[in-house]
């Protein structure tokens, strides 16, 4: 049996330092006793002090392994680092050798147990509309921080061609999966369009019609990055007759939904959400 904890969008670096949280507050949220794996599906920090944190929960549990997704968050750190985006997921991906029971997936796999895990940020098309895009580009954050490739910014085309490519990344690992394993789908990005204006298509994507055409059910999709913890159910996959859930645990900044209700995520956040694969 494998007992998974799932979560998202600690901010660890401003819970910290703006809503007087501490370490081993945020830790304790987790809660992590008797916990096999645990699962982050972006944005726990900015590069590197999302690393400084997992090693941090690690001295505690360090029996635990912990899954870690990029969020956009995590690449806020390019433009003072002088770093790109795979400078990041690189850097990441290799903490595993420092700390052997943390594994960073981005368009990648990690198996443990009987359960495969499916890992990328995933990004959004922006709606794919020039004038979408732009709004989106304008309200967000991602296209003032995140470098693509050194000294570039983000821009929308680079957000499209990641997405593309995470979205057949999984398509392939899913339709792969052996009979006899499960798989757990991870991105940051919402895969779910549940409405919204426009820029909503920066936090959300609609892959209904690729998840439907899947070979092989996952046992969940995870994500984050939308501050909401709401239950958008499940979505039917005909060739196995099975649904697939979606779900989202996210930590979200401490208070948040004083100021806006919609983002519900400190409120609603679920410190016994987890996936129990036997």
């Amino acid at each position: 049996m494998l007992k998974i904890r799932i979560a998202s969008d600690l901010h660890v670096d401003i819970n910290t330092k703006y809503y007087d949280l501490t370490n081993v507050e945020i830790m304790q949220k987790l809660n992590l006793y008797n916990v096999d794996v645990l699962i982050l599906a972006g944005d726990t920090a900015e590069y590197p002090k999302n690393l400084n944190f997992i090693d941090f929960m690690s001295r505690f549990y360090p029996n635990l392994k912990i899954i870690e997704i990029g969020g956009n968050h995590l690449y806020y750190s390019c433009s003072t680092l002088q770093m790109s985006i795979e400078d990041v997921n690189k850097a990441c991906k290799l903490h595993n050798e420092y700390n052997k029971n943390y594994y960073f997936l981005e368009n990648n796999t990690i198996q443990i147990g009987n359960v495969k895990f499916i890992g990328a940020t995933m990004w959004t098309k922006l709606g794919e509309r020039a004038g979408i895009q732009m709004k989106c580009m304008q309200a967000l954050n991602d296209f003032n921080y995140i470098i693509r490739k050194y000294p570039y910014k983000l821009n929308p085309r680079d957000c499209v061609e990641m997405c593309e490519k995470s979205r057949k990344f999984i398509v392939k690992e899913v339709n792969n999966t052996p009979e006899n394993i499960e798989s757990i789908v991870i991105t940051h990005h919402c895969p779910v369009w549940y409405g919204g204006d426009d820029i909503t298509h920066a936090f959300n994507i609609d892959l209904s019609k690729t998840i439907k055409r899947f070979k092989n059910t996952p046992k969940a999709w995870i994500y984050g990055h939308t501050h909401r913890n709401n239950q958008i159910g499940g979505i039917l996959i005909p060739s196995q007759n099975k649904t697939m859930p979606f779900l989202c645990n996210q930590f979200g900044y401490k208070g948040e939904s004083k100021y806006d209700e919609q983002f519900n995520a400190w409120k609603t956040f679920n410190s016994e959400k987890e996936i129990v694969v036997r």
